[in-house]
């Protein structure tokens, strides 16, 4: 009996429970995706296999055959789906970025045409004639010219650079406000501050850093963002937005803008959260790519990755299982447990799967907790301790 035809779904959502695959929102490589869904075909016909080797009648039988097959063709065809819709939307994408260029072109243009137009706005008085310009009435009433009238324009004359003196009083002013501001501050957890030459750095390690400084303008003060350089899993030196994309880079470089255009009195404590928040949903992404990278190489069969998605896509956990050896540095002797244990117990090792699990830290950084705790001797655990980590179970780093 040949199984029901499904119409291919334009959308494609699989989830696999072995292996913790789920396609969301953002970038997916395409290998991936093939990975998940031969994945799922095989999952799907091992316990087809499974089914059939129990006592069941022919109906049945002949019922769960149908079923898997139907199941794995609609999986098979959406995956065909998904490859032409990304072979047809590179000519697509190459189209659009054409028009973008062109796009950015015109803009530059106008703008190019606009800072004329400004400059010879600030020219035009020198062709008007005065208010009260006797001189001028005449030769119009007379002749019906205006003779006076300038042949050309002449170009606007820029200004004169401060001098050094203008220069250091501007920077002593600065260097005070910046300071009597400062003093007033309360930092977040693990924010540092540094002074810099006319700005003030702010930044935390392995996540952000950003410069911002203060400008007078009508009696009051105003904050004005400087430099914002992502860090986290990015190689130095490299670009302001690091491992990021540039388009994450632009919304949190307006949100900041916005943010200190409003002069807050404590900007780190309003600024910290949405930037700690987007440095950890980075990091737990690319820890989550490279462990999938490691479960289709080296650690195949012994890796699994799942992540714990949020309403509103976030990962809020991110779960590595794994099996270990006899000879991984993880693996307890029998009997022993905790800092008791002796590298060189004559006692067999245990094994079997443990569990890392990696959640973004309420302060900076990402918790991480190992099931079953991991054997520390009291010399690491007390440098650990030292270190602010609070330990390997339950710390931050």
């Amino acid at each position: 009996e040949e199984p029901p035809r499904r119409e291919p779904d334009r959308e494609l959502i699989m989830q696999s429970e072995a292996d913790g695959w789920l396609t969301t929102d953002g970038a997916v490589p395409m290998e991936d995706v093939l990975y998940a869904s031969t994945q799922a075909v095989q999952e799907g016909m091992l316990r087809l296999a499974q089914q059939l080797g129990t006592r069941m009648t022919e109906a049945h039988r002949r019922r769960a055959l149908r079923d898997a097959l139907a199941e794995a063709r609609a999986t098979l065809e959406r995956v065909l789906l998904l490859v032409r819709w990304a072979s047809d939307s590179h000519a697509h994408a190459t189209a659009v970025s054409g028009a973008l260029s062109a796009e950015l072109s015109q803009q530059d243009t106008m703008r190019r045409a606009a800072d004329d137009l400004f400059h010879l706005h600030r020219a035009m008085p020198l062709a008007v004639a005065p208010p009260a310009d006797v001189f001028a009435a005449v030769d119009i009433l007379s002749t019906g010219t205006y003779s006076q009238l300038p042949t050309c324009i002449r170009a606007p004359v820029p200004e004169d650079p401060p001098s050094r003196r203008q220069a250091g009083a501007a920077l002593r002013w600065l260097r005070g406000e910046l300071r009597k501001k400062k003093a007033h501050w309360r930092l977040p957890a693990g924010v540092c501050v540094e002074p810099l030459r006319g700005a003030l750095r702010c930044f935390v390690h392995g996540e952000y850093e950003l410069a911002i400084t203060a400008e007078g303008s009508a009696g009051s003060t105003a904050w004005k963002l400087v430099r914002l350089r992502l860090t986290t899993g990015a190689p130095n030196p490299s670009p302001d937005h690091g491992a990021a994309t540039p388009a994450l880079w632009r919304r949190l470089w307006r949100e900041t803008d916005t943010t200190l255009s409003r002069k807050p009195r404590q900007p780190l404590l309003l600024l910290h959260p949405p930037l700690h928040a987007a440095c950890a949903q980075l990091g737990l992404t690319l820890l989550r790519a490279q462990a999938a990278a490691l479960a289709r190489g080296a650690w195949a069969g012994r890796l699994v990755c799942s992540a714990k998605l949020s309403p509103n896509g976030d990962i809020s956990a991110l779960v590595l299982d794994y099996s270990f050896s006899a000879t991984h540095p993880f693996s307890v002797p029998v009997g022993a447990t905790g800092s008791q244990g002796d590298a060189g117990a004559a006692h067999a090792p245990q094994l079997g799967r443990s569990s890392l699990t990696l959640r973004p830290a309420p302060s900076h950084g990402l918790a991480l907790s190992h099931s079953p705790p991991i054997p520390v001797s009291r010399a690491v655990a007390g440098d650990l301790s030292s270190t602010g980590g609070g330990g390997v179970d339950g710390g931050s780093g």
